[in-house]
C-alpha cells in the first residue's frame, strides 16, 4: 500500500492509504508515496471504501477518536481518489470532517422515537406551567345544594354484628323511598349532598360527598353503601366524630343552605374531649346537630337507661335541632326514614305538610351530668 508523501497541514503525514502500488490514479505522477504493509483492520476488498475497524466499545455512541473523525480516502475510479464517508455518502471536501453515522448514530436513530416523545413532554409540561405563572388559578364554584348532610352512624364494639346489619339496610332502604325523593325535590335546589361516616373512638368516611338531585342518584347512593363492608370500631367518642365532621364540611365541595350532622349511638361519650365542648364548637359554626339515640332492651357496662336525655342535653344543638330514639331493632327502618324526611325538608325549605311526628327538641338546657361517659370509663380503667 502507499500513502501520499507530502505533510499535512499540522505536518503530521497521512494515515491511511489510497491505493496499491507506487502509483495513483488521479494524483500529480510528481508526488512521491511511500509504500508500506499496512495492517490487516486496513485492508479493504477489491472495490470498496477503505474503512478502518472501530472498536466495539466506540458502538455504543461514544465521541470518536479524532483519527476516525478524519476523511477518509478510498479509490473509487480510475480517475479520481475521493473522500468517502463510511456510509457512502456524499463525497465531501478534504477541509471538511466526516462523521461517522452509521457508527456513533446508529443507537441515536433507534432511541429517537423515545427522544422526541420526552422532548414533546418536555415542552407541554413547560408550556403548562408558562401559562400557570401568567395567569391566576382557576377555582372551581361549589354547587349550591339545599342541604349537606352528615351521617354519622355508631359501630362501635357495644353495637351487636345484626343491630349494625340492621342500622346500615334502614339507610340503604330510606334513600330508596319515594318520599325521600320528594323531600329531596321539594327544596329551591331540588338536590342535597350526603356522606355516610362510621365511628367509634375514630371516624371513618364510609362513603363520599354524594349529590342527590333524584331517584337515580339516590338509588346509587343507596347502592355504594350497601357494597360497604361492616367494621367494629373501640371506644365511643362522639366529641372526634363532630371534629371529624365539621373537617368534612370544609373540604366538601358543595355549598349548602343549611348542614347538619345526623349522628346515631348506643352509648355516652366516653374518649376524647367531653361532648358539649366539641358540641359547642360545631354549633358555633352554624351547623345544626341531631340525634338518634339507640336505646334497645340491654345492659352493659357502656350503655346507661336515659340515653336520650343524654342526647338531648349534650349532644344535640343549632337551630331546630331533634332527636328521635330507637327503641327496637323493628324501629330502625321507619325511624332513619322519618328522621332524614325532616332533615332534608328543614324549617322553611319546602310547602309539604310536615308529617305529625314527634320530636322531642332541645330548646332548653335541664341540669344534665354530660361527664357521665368520661366518668363510667375512668370508674371501668380503675377496676
Amino acid at each position: 500500500m502507499c500513502v501520499h508523501d507530502h505533510l499535512s497541514r499540522r505536518g503530521r503525514r497521512p494515515r491511511y492509504s489510497v491505493g496499491l502500488g507506487g502509483e495513483v490514479p488521479g494524483l500529480p505522477a510528481s508526488e512521491s508515496y511511500t509504500c508500506f504493509r499496512a495492517p490487516a483492520r486496513f485492508i479493504a476488498r477489491a472495490g470498496e471504501p477503505l474503512v478502518p475497524r472501530i472498536p466495539r466499545r466506540r458502538m455504543r455512541g461514544l465521541p470518536l477518536r479524532r483519527s476516525v473523525r478524519r476523511a477518509l480516502i478510498a479509490p473509487s475510479s480510475p480517475r479520481s481518489a475521493r473522500l468517502f464517508s463510511p456510509m457512502g455518502e456524499e463525497p465531501a471536501r478534504r477541509s471538511e470532517r466526516v462523521s461517522a453515522p452509521g457508527i456513533a448514530g446508529a443507537r441515536d436513530r433507534r432511541s429517537m422515537p423515545a427522544q422526541e416523545g420526552a422532548m414533546r413532554l418536555h415542552c407541554a409540561l413547560l408550556t403548562c406551567f408558562g401559562i400557570l405563572a401568567g395567569s391566576t388559578p382557576v377555582q372551581l364554584s361549589p354547587a349550591f345544594v339545599d342541604l349537606e348532610l352528615v351521617l354519622a352512624v355508631d359501630v362501635s364494639y357495644s353495637m351487636e354484628i345484626y343491630e349494625q346489619r340492621l342500622q346500615r339496610q334502614g339507610y340503604v332502604n330510606a334513600f330508596l323511598q319515594p318520599e325521600l325523593f320528594r323531600a329531596v325535590q321539594s327544596g329551591p335546589f331540588g338536590r342535597i349532598a350526603v356522606t355516610y361516616v362510621e365511628w367509634g373512638g375514630s371516624a371513618i368516611q364510609t362513603v363520599p360527598w354524594t349529590l342527590v338531585d333524584g331517584p337515580g342518584a339516590a338509588v346509587q347512593f343507596a347502592e355504594v353503601l350497601r357494597r360497604q363492608p361492616l367494621r367494629r370500631i373501640s371506644f365511643t367518642s362522639i366529641s372526634n366524630t363532630l371534629a371529624f365532621s365539621r373537617k368534612l364540611f370544609q373540604l366538601s365541595p358543595f355549598q349548602g343552605m343549611r348542614r347538619v350532622i345526623d349522628i346515631s349511638g348506643d352509648g355516652p361519650n366516653n374518649a376524647g374531649v367531653p361532648a358539649p365542648v366539641s358540641r359547642n364548637s360545631t354549633v358555633a359554626q352554624g351547623i345544626v346537630i341531631d340525634g338518634l339515640p339507640i336505646m334497645l332492651a340491654r345492659r352493659d357496662s357502656a350503655s346507661i337507661p336515659d340515653l336520650d336525655a343524654y342526647y338531648e342535653n349534650c349532644v344535640i344543638g343549632g337551630d331546630g335541632a331533634f332527636l328521635l330514639k330507637v327503641s327496637t331493632v323493628d324501629e330502625f327502618a321507619e325511624t332513619i326514614l322519618r328522621k332524614l324526611i325532616v332533615e332534608i325538608l328543614g324549617t322553611n325549605v319546602s310547602d309539604l305538610q310536615r308529617p305529625a311526628w314527634p320530636l322531642q327538641r332541645a330548646d332548653a338546657r335541664a341540669g344534665y351530668n354530660c361527664f357521665i361517659g368520661e366518668e363510667m370509663q375512668e370508674r371501668r380503667i380503675g377496676q
